[in-house]
């Protein structure tokens, strides 16, 4: 009887064993299709793409930022399709995309140069930060826009101007202090200007700024920037005599806020109120912007001044048929146009040549630009992927196409652009 007890035991344990086993295989059957199908809904390329702003500066002559971002290499290899760059100064901050028609590999420094000038709410002249976030491709051929990552900070110091570079130290820039004497701002306060150098990222930056010194207290007014109770008499018909002659007094600064945007400076005033000279300040328009050349306020070399800021930084910055030349948008022209001497193979047409391509090696090469073909089957524009030089010029050159399966034939014509905006691609 011990014997079959014992065995009956180890069957009901086998038994168990067995139910347990097919009870977990049952619980995965169910749970592996739900985590699968969760896994493939998560993401990764939001944390994977690893994006570093190097370095920044902002050109206030101009408007142009230049920002250099390198990609460091991450968990999966998305597409990136674009990157958006998000600039704020001390109350605003806005967007601008840049487009990647030929992605960003890992492990790429590219610079790139934003117009902050097409900003309607940015203040120029207090920039503090950009940040950059990744636009890429889904898995599911979606776009993703990716967090905004790697915040570049400036000095955030008011009317910061580049200087000179190879700084170590706030020092090696120059020495912080005072550079006005004390004046009255009003009535019953005094102020003088503050100049700051600091080193940042190896660039010396300076600003200037107006700091109330003293408030006047009691019965205590301002006079020739101290507070006293002494009053000097004065006649309303002698007040230059008697008070003091108006003049400028600290540093002109920008007026953003006004249109058309203005350059402003201080003055000291003198009044003779009851027998009393009394001393304050007003601002004065030192310089207006003209509206129609579309001129701004900005520091100019340290200054500020009315400049008109450049019209782009990129040929994206421009409408289709333009290009950007020394920050204005000019007229682009073809910079070819021809007609297919023949396209192959059949069907799929991604070569072409032409009589009308340059045969000399060496003289051009249009890698890179865009072709389009009016008046043809071949509606959407095309890249020229790669472009080939004939071995001798007795025969034609020829250009591999970006895609196959092109509608172009013998006969079409065709035209050749540097630039690629207002194009649609299928």
């Amino acid at each position: 009887m011990s014997s079959k007890k014992g065995l009956s035991e180890v069957v009901t344990t086998i038994i168990i064993i067995l139910i347990v086993l097919a009870a977990i295989a049952i619980l995965w059957a169910a749970l592996s299709g739900f985590l699968s199908s969760g896994a493939k809904s998560i993401n990764l390329g939001g944390v994977a793409l690893d994006f570093v702003i190097n370095s920044a500066t902002v050109n206030y002559s101009t408007g142009i930022a230049a920002v250099k971002v390198t990609r460091n290499s991450g968990i999966v290899n998305e597409t990136v399709t674009a990157l958006k760059f998000i600039v704020a100064d001390s109350k605003n901050s806005d967007i601008f995309t840049v487009n990647l028609p030929n992605g960003f590999p890992e492990l790429a420094t590219r610079t790139f140069d934003l117009n902050l000038t097409q900003s309607k709410i940015l203040n120029l002249s207090d920039i503090k930060s950009i940040s950059v976030a990744p636009v890429y491709l889904t898995g599911t051929g979606t776009s993703q826009v990716g967090p905004a990552q790697s915040q570049f900070q400036f000095a955030g110091l008011g009317n910061v101007t580049v200087g000179s570079s190879g700084c170590l130290k706030n020092s090696d820039c120059g020495v912080s202090g005072w550079v006005s004497p004390a004046y009255c701002d009003t009535n019953i306060t005094s102020a003088r200007y503050w100049r700051n150098y600091t080193c940042i990222y190896g660039t010396c930056t300076s600003s200037t700024s107006k700091v109330i010194t003293s408030t006047c207290s009691g019965s205590e007014t301002c006079y020739n920037g101290n507070c006293t109770l002494q009053k000097v008499a004065c006649t309303p018909q002698n007040v230059t005599l008697d008070c003091g002659q108006n003049s400028s007094v600290g540093f002109p600064y920008c007026n953003p806020t006004h249109s058309p945007e203005e350059v402003l400076q201080d003055y000291t005033t003198y009044q003779c109120l009851n027998n009393s000279c009394m001393q304050g300040s007003n601002s004065t328009v030192i310089q207006l912007c003209n509206v129609s050349s579309k001129q701004v306020c900005g520091n100019v070399n340290g200054a500020p001044k009315c400049f008109t800021p450049a019209q782009c930084a990129t040929n994206a910055d421009c409408q289709f048929g333009q290009i950007c030349t020394n920050g204005n948008c000019t007229q682009e022209y073809a910079a070819l146009n021809g007609t297919v001497s023949s396209s192959w193979p059949p069907g799929i047409n991604v070569y072409f040549d032409s009589a009308d391509l340059p045969r000399t090696k060496g003289s051009i090469n249009y890698a890179g630009y865009t072709v389009i073909f009016p008046g043809s089957n071949q509606t959407s524009c095309l890249t020229v992927k790669s472009y080939y030089y004939p071995p001798s010029t007795s025969y034609d050159a020829y250009i591999e196409l970006n895609q196959s399966l092109n509608n172009i034939t013998t006969g079409d014509k065709f035209q050749i652009w540097q630039t690629s905006y207002g194009c649609t691609f299928i």
